[in-house]
């Protein structure tokens, strides 16, 4: 999933340029005619580290669990066997399908453990990074929604009309840039979501051996479903925004009314 994710990113990294002047025309467009306050892009930045901070605070948290769930279940079993080499038992416990055909070395087991962390921090960036595009594309279009909303029953001239249909088609036009450029990470990121979902439902059948293994499993499952929860739900709201202007039209006064709307 690490190498998959890395080469999408790499994809959209060779698109990125040309996209982040289109998205930054977009915003100096919208900005002269919707005048944002200096607050609000402060909130919108503020928003931005808080949810970077909990994601990766949380993966953190969770990685973290679950080395000490399989250190735990290493000491117990190196106890059992009588083996004084807990690091040892610990990487075959985590990683059979590695150690089951290769002879074990500490600076193999190291390197697989690496290589664990990396992945596990680019599935959470994964899951970050559609949630950062949805809640800025979501902020553009709640900025035209406010003006909509600001002039409703008043008439208005024709211009302002066309502007807010310009801003609106610009709006839907970079909105389907963004699906199209990040599509297939949004589809990996749902079903590696729904894998690791039905593979903790399955988990949950086993027996916790002890109180950290309990404590991991608990914490790691409501993290992977508050995470795909909340890229659903940030998602959504580019949609639920995009809806608001039609209420605004359809309330528009008989003299307002003209081709524009």
């Amino acid at each position: 999933t690490a190498g998959i994710t890395s080469l999408l990113f790499l994809k959209l990294a060779r698109q990125w340029p040309t996209f982040a002047v289109s998205w930054e025309n977009m915003e100096r467009e919208l900005a002269a005619r919707h005048n944002p306050q200096k607050q609000n892009s402060l909130n919108l930045a503020l928003k931005f580290k808080i949810l970077s901070i909990v994601v990766m605070v949380f993966a953190l948290v969770e990685h973290t669990l679950s080395i000490l769930a399989g250190y735990f279940s290493a000491l117990e079993c190196a106890n059992i066997r009588g083996d004084e080499n807990i690091w040892a038992t610990y990487f075959m416990l985590q990683f059979p399908g590695m150690f089951t055909h290769h002879n074990y070395a500490f600076w193999k087991g190291f390197i697989v453990q690496f290589i664990n962390f990396l992945s596990t921090f680019s599935w959470n960036f994964m899951d970050l990074f559609l949630i950062l595009v949805s809640v800025a594309l979501a902020e553009q279009f709640r900025q035209l929604n406010h003006r909509l909303y600001s002039i409703r029953g008043k008439t208005m001239p024709d211009w302002w009309w066309a502007e807010a249909r310009i801003d609106f088609n610009r709006l839907a036009t970079m909105t389907r840039r963004v699906d199209s450029q990040i599509s297939d990470i949004v589809l990996l990121s749902f079903s590696t979501n729904l894998y690791f979902i039905c593979i903790q439902l399955l988990n949950s059948f086993k027996p916790m051996p002890n109180a950290i293994q309990t404590i991991y499993f608990c914490f790691s499952f409501g993290f992977l479903l508050s995470r795909t929860a909340a890229v659903s739900l940030y998602a959504a709201t580019v949609h639920d925004e995009s809806l608001l202007p039609a209420p605004i039209l359809y309330s528009v006064c008989t003299e307002s009314y003209s081709k524009e709307i």
